[in-house]
């Protein structure tokens, strides 16, 4: 809770105890800050250090090699790549 009252820049835990207000304000908060500087950073500064991730479609000649090597390299789990390879935990 320290961590996230911290990400956004807030004392009072009143929105973060119940999980689906937390999700709700942690989109608010990133959503604002994102607004922000999208406007080229004009105006009071939106409380918080959280900005939203959005990912994009990489181009063909990218995903030849990031997609295998992501298949290989990438270890989500920590198993071996013999038992992720046979489905094994």
């Amino acid at each position: 809770m320290a961590l996230l009252r911290e990400h956004l820049d807030v004392t009072d835990d009143r929105d973060l105890l119940d999980p689906d207000s937390r999700v709700r304000a942690v989109d608010r908060a990133a959503d604002a800050l994102q607004a922000w500087h999208e406007r080229g950073r004009r105006g009071a500064r939106p409380p918080g250090r959280l900005r939203p991730h959005r990912t994009r479609r990489l181009p063909w000649h990218q995903r030849l090699w990031a997609v295998p090597a992501y298949r290989v390299i990438y270890d989500p789990d920590g198993r071996a790549w013999r038992d992720r390879r046979a489905g094994h935990w």
